[in-house]
């Protein structure tokens, strides 16, 4: 896994990045959006939105399957987190008591969640999380990314 961020955006680099998910022709039937403003919540296919608008915005994930732009304010400022799914992650499928030996060697060992939304939102949601260990040597998740959605 890969992680980037970024402590300040300008509104027209929100709307390229925007963009550059919204007109990617290899992508542009599995990139989605889930955007949050004050008094709604919207969530579906990139292709099938006209434009990005900031006014009201709380926070915006623009997805696929393997990479997630967070955009969100923090602090009075709109700021954003990338995070990017990498050839040599590893997917668990269960939680072996080994686990820590098993996440040894592995850029970002990660499992993946299907969660149930809410009909008027679609079908369901999927989460990657992206496991790691704290100060303490304990495994946790370190990251968590949207990385799949079902009309």
């Amino acid at each position: 896994m890969k992680q980037h961020v970024i402590n300040a955006l300008s509104l027209d680099e929100i709307k390229q990045l925007f963009d550059s998910f919204a007109k990617d022709p290899n992508d542009k039937d599995n990139a989605y959006a889930w955007i949050q403003k004050i008094g709604s919540i919207s969530i579906g296919k990139i292709s099938k939105l006209n434009e990005f608008k900031t006014d009201d915005l709380i926070e915006a994930r623009f997805f696929n399957d393997i990479l997630e732009i967070h955009i969100f304010e923090y602090d009075g400022e709109l700021r954003y987190i990338q995070t990017e799914k990498e050839e040599k992650d590893k997917q668990l499928s269960s939680f072996p008591p080994d686990l820590q030996k098993q996440l040894n060697g592995y850029g970002g060992s990660y499992f993946e969640e299907t969660q149930v939304l809410r009909n008027r939102f679609g079908k369901n949601i999927t989460l990657r999380h992206y496991l790691g260990y704290d100060e303490d040597g304990l495994a946790c998740i370190k990251a968590t990314a949207l990385c799949g959605w079902k009309e």
